[in-house]
Order: C-alpha cells, then sequence, then structure tokens
C-alpha cells in the first residue's frame, strides 16, 4: 500500500484546496444612480435606483413635488401642493451603442392638498417604458412613459369621491438626468 496519501504536505494541499474551494468569494460591479427628473405639470421628482443584477435596478422616487399658485383677476386663489412615493423595478436592454430600452414596473401613491380640493390621495401601479441614453459612463439621460391605472380619493367642502383612472389618453413624457457611481459587491458563487 502507498503511504503517499498519509503525508503532512499532501494533507495541507487537500486541506488547502478545499478551504479555498468553500471559502471563494467573488466580487462584481454595479452601479447606484441619483437623478433628478421633470414630467407633466411641471412637476419634478428625485430617483435613486441600486443595482441588484446586472441590468436590473431597484428603483425609488419621490414625486410630484409641487407648489403652484393660481391666480384670477390680479388675486391669488388657489394654492395646489403635492407630493408622493414611488418604488418600481427596471429592466435595461442594450439596444445600440449608449442607448439602452427601459421597461419595468412601478407602484406610486401620492397625496395633495389644494384650497379647491382639500384633499386628496392616490395608490397607483403602472408599467414604465422608454429609452435610455448613455451620454458617459457617469451620466445618462432617461426618457419614459408610465402607462397606469389608479384609484384616487377626494374630499372637498362638497364631500368626497372616488375613482378608478388610467392616464392611457394622455400619456406624459418623463425625462430624467442622472449620476452614476460604481459600488462593489461580494456574490456568492
Amino acid at each position: 500500500m502507498n503511504k503517499a496519501y498519509q503525508t503532512p504536505l499532501f494533507n495541507v494541499v487537500v486541506f488547502a484546496s478545499l478551504f479555498g474551494l468553500f471559502s471563494s468569494q467573488s466580487y462584481a460591479q454595479f452601479h447606484r444612480e441619483f437623478g433628478v427628473g421633470i414630467g407633466k405639470n411641471q412637476y419634478f421628482d428625485f430617483t435613486y435606483k441600486d443595482e441588484y443584477k446586472t441590468n436590473k435596478y431597484l428603483r425609488f422616487r419621490l414625486t410630484n413635488f409641487t407648489n403652484t399658485l393660481f391666480i384670477s383677476g390680479g388675486a391669488p386663489n388657489n394654492l395646489y401642493s403635492a407630493i408622493g412615493a414611488a418604488i418600481g423595478l427596471e429592466k435595461r436592454v442594450d439596444v445600440q451603442h449608449n442607448f439602452m430600452f427601459v421597461h419595468g414596473w412601478d407602484f406610486h401613491s401620492g397625496i395633495s392638498l389644494s384650497h379647491n380640493t382639500l384633499y386628496r390621495t392616490d395608490v397607483s401601479i403602472g408599467y414604465l417604458v422608454g429609452l435610455q441614453y448613455n451620454v458617459s459612463d457617469k451620466f445618462y439621460v432617461n426618457l419614459n412613459i408610465t402607462p397606469y391605472l389608479s384609484y384616487q380619493y377626494y374630499e372637498n367642502v362638497n364631500g368626497t369621491a372616488i375613482y378608478l383612472s388610467t392616464n392611457l389618453n394622455y400619456l406624459p413624457i418623463h425625462a430624467t438626468i442622472a449620476y452614476r457611481m460604481q459600488k462593489v459587491k461580494k456574490v456568492k458563487k
């Protein structure tokens, strides 16, 4: 019987190989992105995106930042304020050099206050579709539309109203400019 398998050197080599096999970790580069967007009715939003897999992002937005003062007859007659939040999943597909097709689900909720409509809330589900142009490794511009189905609750001096609506007859274009940072993430094999 050959006793070469019982030598200390052989045991060290086997142990080091097994240790390296089970403890091997690899690192991948993913992105975090911060953006500012503008959309319908001149509202703007802030967007944060975190890449969790290659070209797949988790998207968070603070939306509908708007304060509008309506004036008629030389006197202010209505102040409208709104704010909202959205979360979504985004997938990107390379189309051509520096161009990407962007799509994914979007879930939104918001609240608005005004003089005429005292209170309004809405909850929406939509599907974002758009194009992204990578200006450089650090910046990109994104144009998209988001068809959605929305539940809205209004309360004013005349009572309350509930609506279920879509925006299919009016799909406003939303534009975003974003800054991209790289992050290194540990991934398991």
